[in-house]
């Protein structure tokens, strides 16, 4: 080290700073120390690279044959196919095994099959809803939390599920994913999406009967663009739960569907007149007996828009612009 810091002093001779052989000796062994912990990092990265290449090929399960020990437990069929279980957990059972063809039902886990090729026969596995079938072939099924895969080391195979049906040839997979389950329409009218809710509302032959479902169902149609059919849940609400807190309510939007999307004027304002006698002192009371004037105007009756606008004037001031222009005051 002596001997390389002499060097490193002789070449450094006439720059500006001044080096003696024990600045030299100094410098030289920092880049020694800069020199080991680049090589440990280049250590690190080549064994984390090589723990992700191991990770990898433990989780593509297809590259690893089937453990020796599992070779005990494969299935024999009698045109020489055989079905061996990926792991402990596998559970595979034969359905049907004829001389016109072979059906195999995959329960639990995954197995790879070595299918006999005869044209004539045909292999089915069948796997939580998914069916597999081939003529000849070494392919591998595995049903996972996100469906059933299929990866087929040689041949080709039909898969379906579900209506879906897509084939597979050499070193291709795919992932036969379940089908979304049926939701709820309440749940779909809860985020917001009412068209689909009125998809489902209107498939179903539902009994309703309390004012939370006759609501959100009258909401459902309005909002899925189908105003007519919201007017009934609205006026059995009224008819039907007059003491509940939520009648005014019903019977207040039952007036603006009948002014704002149906078109009739006359209904609206008897509407708009209920949703105040239910609740005299309720929120909606100023509202309503404003629409109701609006209502009565659009009808033609213009001697009872009047009158009502009249009432309107003597009681509220916010609307009242509105209401002396529908009422001709």
């Amino acid at each position: 080290m002596a001997e390389r810091a002499e060097k490193i002093a002789r070449v450094c001779v006439g720059v500006a700073v001044r080096w003696d052989t024990g600045r030299a000796r100094a410098t030289l062994a920092g880049l020694l120390r800069r020199r080991r912990r680049r090589a440990i990092g280049r250590i690190a990265t080549g064994l984390a690279l090589a723990v992700a290449v191991l990770v990898g090929a433990a989780l593509g399960r297809s590259d690893r044959p089937p453990l020796p020990a599992l070779a005990d437990r494969s299935l024999h069929f009698r045109d020489g196919s055989l079905a061996t279980p990926l792991d402990e957990e596998t559970e595979v059972r034969t359905a049907v095994d004829s001389p016109r063809g072979t059906t195999v039902e995959l329960a639990r886990g995954g197995a790879r099959f070595a299918v006999a090729h005869n044209p004539a026969r045909i292999f089915r596995v069948e796997a939580d809803g998914a069916v597999i079938e081939v003529l000849g072939t070494r392919f591998i099924v595995e049903r996972t939390p996100l469906g059933v895969r299929v990866e087929v080391e040689q041949g080709r195979v039909r898969a379906s599920r579900d209506g879906r049906t897509v084939v597979l040839g050499d070193g291709e997979s795919v992932l036969l994913a379940p089908p979304e389950p049926a939701r709820d329409w309440r749940s779909l009218a809860g985020e917001g999406e009412f068209d689909r809710a009125w998809q489902e509302l209107s498939a179903q032959s539902l009994s309703l009967r309390t004012p939370d479902d006759l609501l959100l169902a009258a909401d459902v149609a309005r909002l899925s663009h189908h105003p007519a059919e919201a007017v009934a849940p609205l006026e059995r609400i009224v008819r039907e739960h007059r003491g509940d807190p939520r009648a005014p309510l019903a019977a207040f939007t039952l007036g603006r569907v009948l002014l704002e999307q149906l078109g009739r004027p006359r209904e609206a304002a008897r509407a708009f007149e209920e949703a105040q006698a239910l609740d005299p002192r309720g929120a909606l009371v100023e509202d309503a007996l404003a629409r109701e004037v609006e209502s009565w105007s659009r009808a033609g009756e213009t001697g009872r828009a009047a009158e009502r606008a009249r009432s309107y004037a003597a009681r509220y001031q916010r609307r009242l612009g509105a209401v002396r222009r529908f009422g001709g005051l």
